[in-house]
């Protein structure tokens, strides 16, 4: 939706954020909007590139747990 690739496209104009903190944003985003598939890789993607984030992981094991998918992480 151009709501959608609005709000991503202003993520991705912040030039100051990590591609840890872009990616975990657009992760949100999309989950904001019920893309899980999109929300799933973008937040795996952002805790491979910053493992020690824990705001990352506990989103991470969240957007799981939305999806049934829980028990991956177990």
């Amino acid at each position: 939706s151009p709501e959608l690739e609005q709000k991503l496209a202003a993520v991705a104009a912040n030039t100051n954020s990590s591609t840890s903190e872009l990616l975990h944003q657009q992760a949100i985003i999309y989950a904001e909007a019920g893309a899980w598939f999109d929300a799933l890789d973008a937040i795996y993607e952002a805790q491979a590139a910053n493992p020690n984030d824990s705001s990352i992981r506990a989103d991470f094991i969240a957007l799981l747990e939305q999806v049934g998918l829980g028990r991956v992480v177990q």
